[in-house]
């Protein structure tokens, strides 16, 4: 496992060599697997430590923290549907890490459910594809957490292929960045919040 200081010295060489965004995406635990996740992720602490170390270089680069950990900020929409990812076999999902999720022990979802269509047997795959919309199939965050919380409008939800991989259905709670998973009340709705950046969940 890296240091928090490695990040660092990444933000400069990335910014030396012209590169446009330095995306941290390997220090969550979703995406490890579900029995190599606890032995490869990097701890809350690292990651803060990582996220202030690298701060100042969001000057000269832009920066892409996925999935660090979130005290204060509402979750960004899932943008399955938008992504999508090709199988060998030719089924075209609306999300890989869906997919992927819907197969891990004790999911509530078969993989099936985001299979869009199949490019090499569907005559019709690209229409399919052009009139899909994750929204027809799936409602994020219809729980009565997401429901009763002051944050609801603002919220897009988060990851689904994360709630999935929790063992929740997909109308379930986020609970890796829901800022308030653990609070007995949400804050007021009045609330001026900065929306999570629309990253890869």
């Amino acid at each position: 496992m890296a240091d928090a200081q490695e990040y660092s010295e990444i933000c400069e060489f990335a910014i030396e060599n012209g590169a446009k965004y330095v995306l941290m995406n390997p220090l969550s635990s979703f995406g490890r697997g579900s029995r190599s996740k606890q032995r490869l992720e990097s701890p809350d602490e690292i990651m803060r430590k990582v996220e202030q170390n690298t701060h100042a270089y969001g000057n000269k680069i832009e920066l892409v923290p996925i999935r660090f950990p979130n005290e204060d900020k509402p979750l960004s929409p899932c943008q399955a549907g938008n992504i999508l990812y090709v199988f060998p076999n030719g089924n075209v999902s609306a999300c890989a890490y869906i997919s992927f999720a819907a197969e891990n022990p004790g999911s509530q979802h078969s993989p099936q459910e985001f299979i869009i269509g199949n490019i090499l047997e569907d005559d019709d795959v690209v229409s399919k594809v052009v009139d899909y919309s994750f929204d027809d199939y799936f409602t994020q965050g219809d729980n009565p957490k997401c429901n009763s919380c002051g944050l609801n409008s603002l919220c897009g939800k988060g990851c689904p292929a994360a709630t999935i991989t929790s063992g929740q259905k997909i109308t379930g709670v986020d609970t890796g960045q829901c800022p308030i998973k653990n609070s007995s009340s949400a804050p007021p709705p009045n609330t001026e919040w900065i929306c999570y950046p629309k990253q890869g969940t």
